[in-house]
This record gives C-alpha cells, sequence and structure tokens, in this order.
C-alpha cells in the first residue's frame, strides 16, 4: 500500500532529524512527543478525533547555539511547525532565527499545548493569532530576547507568509503576493510566584489593520493557578470602518494531589455591525473541569463549556455547549 504525503512527510522529517544528530555527540540529541486524543459532544453530534500529534528534536552544536525543529499532525493534516537556531552571547541577550511561535499572549502558545491548563484556548486567544495572520501563533523571523534580573523582553522581526523568501528571483525584479513585515513584542516580569506580561503585535505599515495588543497575569505557585488576559485589535478580515475587536479571560485551577479542579470565564466582541460577518454580537463562555495526572507522562482532562452568545437581530440563539475528554501522553528521551 502506497504511503500517502503525511506519511511520507513525517518520515523523512525523522530521518533527516537522526541523520543531523550523527553529527553531534549523542547527548545533545533529544527527542519530545505529544499526543492528544479527544472524545467531544454536542448537540450536534459526537466522536473522537486525534487531535494534535507533536514531534520535536532538539539539541545544541555547542555552549551557545541550540536548535530545534518541531513537527505537527493536527486533524489529518501533517506539516512542518518550528525550525528554528538561537545564539545566546550571554543572559542580556539572545538571537534566534526561523520559525517560532511569535511575542504575544502567554495565552497562546508561550503555554505549549502540553502544559494547557484547559483542553483548547480561549477564544479570543485564537481570534488574535488568526487576526495578526499567525499560523499556530507563529511566524518567519529574526528575533532577539533576553533577561535583566527579573524582567525579560523579546522582540520579532518577521513576515508570516514565507512567499517573500522565494521571490524575487533571479528572473524576477519585483515581489509578487508577499505581505509586510510584522514587529512583534513581549515584556515579561516576574516576581515570586506571579508572572505580568504586556504585548504588542503590528504590520511595519501605517495601516492599523492587523495591530494588536494586550497584557497578562498569571499566578502559580505549583498548586494554585490564577489568570487573567485581555486583548484588543483591529481585524483587517471584515470590509469595514468598524473592526475593532477585543476580549478578556480569567481562570482558576486548584491542584489537589492527582486531582485539579478547574473554571474559565473568557468573552469575545467582535466589535462590528455587519451581520453577515458577525452574526454574534458577544460571546461568553464558561468552562468547568477537571484534570487528573495519572502519571508524569499521562493526564486526563474533562471540560464541560457552556455558550451564551447575544445575538444581532432577531436570529435565534445557538444550542451549542460542548463536552469533550482529552488524553494526554507526552514523552522525552534522548538518543
Amino acid at each position: 500500500m502506497l504511503l500517502d504525503k503525511s506519511k511520507v512527510k513525517v518520515i523523512l522529517f525523522c530521518l533527516l532529524s537522526l541523520l543531523f544528530g550523527k553529527q553531534l555527540n549523542s547527548k545533545d540529541l533529544n527527542f519530545k512527543g505529544l499526543l492528544h486524543n479527544w472524545y467531544s459532544y454536542t448537540n450536534e453530534g459526537t466522536g473522537f478525533n486525534i487531535r494534535r500529534v507533536r514531534l520535536k528534536a532538539y539539541g545544541k552544536l555547542d555552549e551557545k547555539i541550540s536548535w530545534y525543529a518541531q513537527y505537527r499532525w493536527d486533524k489529518q493534516i501533517a506539516s512542518l511547525l518550528d525550525a528554528a537556531i538561537s545564539y545566546k552571547f550571554n543572559q542580556y541577550l539572545s538571537l534566534k532565527v526561523g520559525q517560532f511561535v511569535a511575542p504575544g499572549s502567554k495565552y497562546g502558545a508561550l503555554t505549549s499545548a502540553s502544559k494547557l491548563t484547559f483542553v483548547e484556548r480561549a477564544m479570543v486567544v485564537k481570534k488574535w493569532g488568526g487576526y495578526n495572520g499567525y499560523s499556530s501563533y507563529r511566524s518567519v523571523g529574526l528575533q532577539a530576547a533576553g533577561k535583566f534580573n527579573n524582567l525579560r523582553y523579546s522582540t520579532m522581526l518577521s513576515n508570516n507568509s514565507a512567499n517573500a523568501l522565494y521571490n524575487p528571483g533571479i528572473t524576477q525584479d519585483n515581489y509578487s503576493d508577499s505581505e509586510h513585515l510584522r514587529f512583534s513584542t513581549r515584556l515579561e516580569y516576574a516576581f515570586d510566584n506571579v508572572q505580568v506580561g504586556v504585548y504588542l503585535s503590528t504590520p511595519i505599515q501605517e495601516d492599523k489593520l492587523g495591530r494588536s495588543y494586550g497584557a497578562d497575569l498569571i499566578y502559580n505557585n505549583n498548586s494554585m493557578k490564577i489568570g487573567l488576559g485581555v486583548i484588543q485589535g483591529y481585524n483587517d478580515n471584515f470590509d469595514s470602518s468598524d473592526n475593532e475587536y477585543s476580549g478578556l479571560l480569567a481562570h482558576l485551577a486548584d491542584l489537589v494531589g492527582k486531582i485539579e479542579p478547574l473554571l474559565r470565564y473568557d468573552m469575545y466582541n467582535p466589535s462590528t455591525d455587519n451581520l453577515a460577518e458577525a452574526p454574534v454580537k458577544i460571546y461568553h463562555n464558561i468552562t468547568g473541569g477537571i484534570n487528573y495526572y495519572y502519571s508524569e507522562n499521562m493526564k486526563i482532562q474533562v471540560n464541560y463549556m457552556q455558550r451564551e452568545e447575544e445575538m444581532r437581530s432577531n436570529l435565534d440563539k445557538l444550542d451549542n455547549n460542548l463536552f469533550y475528554v482529552n488524553l494526554q501522553y507526552t514523552f522525552d528521551s534522548q538518543l
């Protein structure tokens, strides 16, 4: 039986990682993996799904240079997720080039999928990622980052579409279908068990479309987790001058032994009067659930999300509450 393209890509990724690793000492080649198995139920239907598969190879060339590459298989589609090389001058400055998570919301991919308190990220965070043109919160570019005592910073110059890397060629004299460069930055201050961050993402042009900013706060004492976040920005998907969106989230979780009860409220406001683009005026989501940490490598998550939409005009309310279960398995090995 012939292998499909997705399987061939995964096999090639593994082989290339091993081949590259032969040039390193064995202690410098490492692999991480993640698997998310879902069961979900709504009034529209029920079923099982493999939500995420991650395979990450990483290592060091020397004390200053490190690298990593991560492949994914999401929703039956395989693709390269991350590929980056970093050079660390000192604690104050390191440079990273490639495709990786852009500076932004801590509730985006700056918190990895394996560390998510809830099965899925809040709605406004997903919208923020899409409106900024990120793919899985990632972009291609160059980042400078560092730490000054309790203050961390990261600043990235990037283009979300890699088209500009291929055009113009030797037979072309102009760019085709390329995007504007994007500037994104995050400042984060940590003390005791508290972490406070602010961030900005904007195209390098006069137009404000696609610009966003926000702030987040996290308290984590290894037992109790409290999180707050606000996001505001401009959505360039709407053909309207009224295209500013906003949202917020707040969550609480408390680990007792291996059991972690949790609760989250999140709100998303499209802020547009275009009924065709946004039939819902404001989204309100309340999610409750339990995490069970079966072992160091396995976690079971059960979430129930109650959705309340403030509809525009005389549209009927949606009946779309969601119950879902996630079985997570992770591994970290060394060759």
